[in-house]
C-alpha cells in the first residue's frame, strides 16, 4: 500500500451534520470523516479483544523508531471488530526486504495459507519497498507484514501503526468464512470493497486525534487518478465497475492503486451511513452465499446500481472540494 505524504492543514473545530442516509449523503458528505472516527473510537473503548497475537520479527528487521507496541494496535483492530468471529490466533511475521527468505520460509512452515512464497516476493522487492498481506486460514489469522528501510516522519508513524489494523481488518474479512474455508473470500468480493474496508479503521486507529485523522484521510485525494482519468462522478462510477464486479471480479490493473483511496473513501461513506460494522456485515453476507450486489441491499436496503451513482457523486465532492 502506498504511504500518500500527509499536507499540514487543520480541521475546523465545528463538525458539519453528518449523513443519515443516501438521500442526504451528497449534500452532507463534510459531516462524514467526524462520525466516522468517533465511532471507530467507541468500538474499541466498548470491544473485547478475541484473537491473541504471536509477533515474530525478522533477524535482519528492526521496527520503524517511535511505532510503540504493534501488539496494541492489534488489541484494538480487535476490540474494533469484536462482534464479528475472528480467530482465536493471530501470527504476526515482521520482515525487511534483507529477512524475505526468512519470511518465505515462515510461509512454507503454516499447515495453509492464502498467501505464497512468490506473493512476498512479489509485494516486498526493495529496501524500500516491502508491502503486507493479511488474511486466516483455517482458524488460524496470519499477517505479513513489510518493514520498508527509510525514514519515517512521526506523524506517518500513525500510518505504519494503523497498517497493523488494516491487515488485522483483512483476517476478519477471511475469519467470515471459517464455515467454506477453501473460499478465498477476498477475491469474490469487489476489490474497491475488500481494500477499501480495511483503511476505514486502518486510518481510524492509526492517527489518535480527528485532527490527524483529517490531515491523513485528505493526503489520499493527493494522488494522481492516472488512468481513471480525473475524479469526476462519471470516472468513479466506471471506476466501481473496473475495480472487480461480485463473484470472481478481478482489479483492472490500470486503476488497482485507486482502490487504496477512492475504495476506502467510498467505504467509510458507507460507515457514515450505517455503522462501521455495516461494512463487514456486508462480508457476512457473502460468506453466507450471498453475492455482493445481495448481501449489499439487504445491508443498507438499497440496490448496489442505485447507491452507485449517489456514492460516486459524494466520493467526487470529497476528493474534488476538500
Amino acid at each position: 500500500t502506498p504511504t500518500p505524504t500527509p499536507a499540514p492543514t487543520q480541521s475546523s473545530a465545528s463538525e458539519p451534520e453528518a449523513p443519515t442516509g443516501f438521500t442526504d449523503l451528497e449534500a452532507n458528505y463534510k459531516g462524514i470523516p467526524a462520525v466516522v472516527w468517533k465511532e471507530a473510537q467507541s468500538l474499541v473503548s466498548a470491544g473485547v479483544a478475541k484473537s491473541t497475537f504471536n509477533i515474530s520479527i525478522g533477524p535482519n528487521t528492526k521496527l520503524q523508531n517511535g511505532i510503540g507496541n504493534p501488539e496494541a494496535v492489534l488489541n484494538r483492530a480487535s476490540q474494533l471488530w469484536s462482534t464479528f468471529p475472528q480467530s482465536k490466533e493471530t501470527k504476526i511475521f515482521a520482515f525487511s526486504y534483507p529477512d524475505l527468505s526468512w519470511a518465505q520460509q515462515k510461509v512454507r512452515d503454516l499447515a495453509g495459507s492464502w498467501f505464497t512464497p512468490e506473493d512476498l516476493a512479489g509485494n516486498c522487492s526493495s529496501l524500500r519497498s516491502c508491502g503486507a498481506f493479511g488474511g486466516s486460514y483455517r482458524g488460524v489469522g496470519h499477517i505479513f507484514i513489510g518493514v520498508p528501510i527509510r525514514e519515517y516522519y512521526s506523524f506517518n508513524l500513525g500510518f505504519v501503526r494503523g497498517n497493523y489494523a488494516h491487515e488485522f481488518t483483512h483476517a476478519v474479512q477471511y475469519a467470515q468464512f471459517a464455515k467454506t474455508p477453501l473460499v478465498n473470500g477476498y477475491s469474490i468480493m469487489p476489490c474497491w470493497f475488500s481494500e477499501g474496508q480495511p483503511q476505514v479503521p486502518g486510518t481510524s486507529l492509526g492517527f489518535e486525534s480527528l485532527a490527524d485523522y483529517r490531515i491523513q484521510r485528505n493526503s489520499w485525494f493527493d494522488q494522481p487518478a492516472g488512468a481513471l482519468g480525473d475524479y469526476t462522478a462519471e470516472s468513479i462510477l466506471k471506476f466501481y465497475s473496473l475495480a472487480g464486479s461480485p463473484r470472481g471480479g478481478q482489479c483492472n490493473a490500470s486503476v488497482r492503486s485507486r482502490i487504496y483511496d477512492v475504495g476506502y473513501i467510498t467505504v467509510e461513506a458507507l460507515a457514515a451511513i450505517k455503522g462501521i460494522n455495516s461494512t463487514m456485515e456486508v462480508v457476512t453476507g457473502v460468506a453466507e452465499g450471498l453475492t455482493f450486489e445481495e448481501s449489499f441491499k439487504r445491508v443498507y436496503g438499497i440496490s448496489w446500481s442505485e447507491a452507485a451513482p449517489i456514492l460516486a457523486k459524494a466520493v467526487s465532492r470529497m476528493i474534488l472540494e476538500r
